[in-house]
């Protein structure tokens, strides 16, 4: 099996998803400014109060493209959103865990863009380590990489919670991977 059809295997399931949630997206946007005023005071408090600060839990898997195979995947994700940037851009920081055949931890950060409606958009990097058994030896290496992070999702928001379908494509050295999964997070 090629790269290119491993990645579009992966792939394909899912922006179709994307796809399909950000056409639902626009059109609930078209239908009446009403429901987008009440999409955003689903993540504010009792008094109308927009939250600054969003927490979040993903559930999914990762396509290693480089190694071509599929482990599942658990992160956690923060964001805050300065007030003077008036909630169109947010400072994000994450975690996730890949239970491949050694687990790998990844962590980092980045801008988080939110265009309108659900919709935002990721550009950030970070580390992915992982540690690797000498099977001869038995000694176990730790190994890091750097890596960019692109991707995004959709937010529906549900009461006070969202549920975000997302994607991230990860580029590192000797790296690509595809993270896809849905996310549930909250205001706080």
């Amino acid at each position: 099996m090629t790269l290119t059809s491993s990645f579009a295997r992966a792939a394909l399931p899912f922006a179709l998803f994307i796809l399909m949630s950000a056409e639902s997206g626009a059109q609930a946007t078209q239908a009446s400014l009403h429901r987008e005023s009440a999409a955003r005071a689903s993540l504010s408090s009792p008094e109308g109060e927009s939250h600054p600060h969003h927490l979040a839990i993903l559930a999914g898997m990762t396509t290693n493209l480089t190694a071509d195979h599929t482990d599942p995947t658990v992160g956690i994700d923060y964001e805050y959103k300065p007030a003077a940037w008036h909630g169109g851009v947010g400072i994000a920081v994450f975690g996730e865990l890949t239970f491949a055949e050694q687990t790998e931890k990844i962590f980092g950060g980045g801008l988080v863009f939110h265009p309108g409606g659900g919709l935002k958009l990721f550009a950030g990097g970070g580390v992915m380590s992982a540690e690797h058994e000498d099977h001869v030896t038995h000694e176990t290496t730790t190994e890091s990489k750097g890596l960019l992070r692109l991707g995004g999702g959709w937010d529906f928001h549900v009461g006070r919670f969202t549920l975000t379908p997302t994607t991230y494509f990860d580029i590192g050295k000797g790296h690509r991977a595809l993270v896809y999964g849905v996310a549930l997070g909250t205001g706080l």
